[in-house]
């Protein structure tokens, strides 16, 4: 009788290891092996053709990882493609075309098109843009472009408008989006530049659309209340009312108060937000309307407004800054007179009044004339006395400058591009309460140092004072000093200009005069630390 008997592991406690040595190689040409190694090892890349007529597709194996410029190398002699002829890679996904860039490497099986176009150059950008039929309701297919870094979306339009035989001048109709991930949650305006508010990646995708942007986008503003806290109303009288103060180390003549923070659409007009301003407490119950208003970009670190670029009537997000996430802060004038309109080509004038420095002659003290003309006269006469001054024996013209110590800022508008100086006579002559035949101006060059004489010589000569030498326009506001006189004839003194004292500076013309530039605060957002050094730094590079 058999009786069967299962051996536990109690009863058999040992295990037996045998090394491999001497056993048969596994054979490494076997199906199962070669089918190892291409799972494991390698990669297949379909590959359509788009850069010759044939052929059609070619089918790639290679050794995972495969750098992008050895499929080029290989695609080149595959296809018979000269080194010197541009090709172009993208790869499939979901059926949608993606750009290969550099570097890149390929570690799984994909389709890839191959076209003979080339990359973009380092200061370009290559954007898919496909354009929405409004009438058939279907899109288009996507069209490669490439363009270069800074052009504004208003030029991309035009091309691309202009590329699917549209009108490039109804640009203003269509809207751009970027549709990369699928949706249309957002879309940039005419004044966005590639590179700046519109950031992408190579050959992301984009959609032209007929219509307005969907959803607006926001902007948060800083609302400052700002005051010219001197007393204007007599010129060269009660001098101490028309000084300025100082104001953390720096002398301004403005007290400035932070109001609230406004959130306001991107495509907000100047009126728009004017009104939006006036609604607030701090303003409503003081200012008559909001046309009082006079709204300029704030410059924190000197506590004033900027004189450029001024803000003018219209859409707010065509113009200079608007969009620019750095400058957020916005300064609130009140002013005397409603303001209903300020056109493009408005611009703020830095001006003193001026005359000649009254002297004393034999310890008598001269009486204040009221022309330039007999101070004039009064200063050539002292000049001859035993008891004159070194200046006055160097020849050198003594000029008395009201306000004392800064600028009036005045907002000039001639409603068109050219600064002619018999509009700009008659503007000071009204401003200042002077008769136009008995209004004189020089031009102040801060940054050159030098008098320029305003004169009626110009517009005969169909020449304009925006134009060289004057350049009287752009970034240039605290480097351009315009100083008025009165006299009954023309002033003897404007002879001798090479004798002419520096007129006052301001802080910030302290800074051109020493630094040769202008600073348009950029710094205007920075973060406290930071804005601190900055002010640091110009309080040493203007004293």
């Amino acid at each position: 009788m058999n009786t069967s008997m299962t051996v536990g592991f109690k009863e058999r406690p040992f295990i037996c290891f045998e090394k491999s040595e001497g056993l048969l190689t596994p054979n490494l040409k076997s199906r199962a092996s070669n089918e190892w190694t291409e799972r494991t090892q390698l990669i297949r890349l379909t590959v359509e053709n788009k850069a010759t007529p044939t052929p059609p597709s070619i089918v790639l194996k290679a050794i995972k990882p495969y750098q992008v410029q050895a499929l080029m190398e290989e695609l080149r002699v595959r296809l018979s493609i000269e080194p010197s002829k541009d090709i172009r890679i993208w790869q499939v996904k979901d059926d949608v075309p993606l750009l290969v860039t550099f570097p890149h490497a390929f570690r799984t099986d994909c389709r890839l098109i191959v076209e003979a176009e080339r990359y973009p150059r380092p200061n370009e950008s290559l954007l898919c843009v496909s354009v929405w039929n409004e009438k058939s309701q279907t899109q288009s297919e996507f069209v490669p472009f490439l363009f270069v870094n800074s052009i504004s979306v208003k030029e991309i339009k035009q091309q691309v408008l202009k590329h699917f035989q549209l009108n490039p001048d109804e640009y203003k109709e269509w809207t751009l989006y970027n549709i990369t991930y699928n949706t249309k949650s957002f879309f940039y305006q005419d004044e966005h530049t590639l590179g700046g508010k519109l950031k992408c990646s190579n050959g992301e995708r984009f959609l032209l659309d007929k219509g307005a942007g969907e959803g607006f986008e926001k902007l948060s503003k800083q609302i400052y209340a700002v005051t010219d806290i001197r007393d204007l109303s007599t010129p060269f009288l009660n001098a101490d009312k028309a000084m300025s103060m100082e104001m953390d180390g720096l002398n301004t003549v403005y007290c400035s108060e932070e109001v609230t923070t406004l959130e306001v659409d991107v495509d907000i007009d100047y009126d728009q937000l004017r009104s939006k301003i006036h609604s607030l407490e701090q303003f409503k119950n003081n200012v008559p309307s909001f046309q009082h208003l006079l709204i300029s970009w704030y410059d924190i670190a000197y506590h004033r407004p900027f004189s450029f670029p001024c803000l003018f009537s219209g859409k707010l997000t065509n113009q200079k800054k608007w969009n620019n996430e750095k400058t957020t802060l916005l300064a609130v004038e009140v002013l005397p007179e409603p303001l209903p309109h300020i056109s493009q080509y408005a611009l703020f004038l830095h001006i003193y009044l001026a005359r000649l420095k009254p002297k004393e002659t034999n310890g008598a003290e001269n009486n204040n004339t009221s022309t330039n003309n007999n101070n004039d006269n009064n200063n050539n006469n002292n000049s001859n006395n035993n008891g004159s001054n070194s200046n006055n024996s160097n020849n050198n013209v003594e000029l008395e400058f009201w306000p004392p110590d800064e600028h009036l800022r005045i907002l000039y508008d001639e409603g068109e591009q050219k600064i002619t100086w018999r509009r700009l006579q008659a503007h000071l002559a009204t401003r200042f309460k002077i008769k136009p035949e008995n209004t004189y101006a020089a031009l102040y060059k801060v940054r050159q140092f030098r008098w320029l004489e305003l004169n009626s010589s110009h517009d005969e000569r169909h020449s304009s004072l925006d134009e060289p030498p004057w350049s009287i326009k752009g970034p240039g506001r605290d480097g351009d000093i315009i100083v008025v006189f009165e006299s009954s004839e023309y002033p003897s003194f404007f002879k001798k200009m090479d004798k002419w004292p520096t007129p006052p500076l301001s802080a910030k013309s302290r800074f051109v005069a020493a630094t040769g530039g202008y600073d348009e605060g950029s710094y205007a957002t920075l973060t406290d630390a930071p804005k601190q050094l900055r002010e640091q730094q110009l309080r040493i590079e203007v004293d």
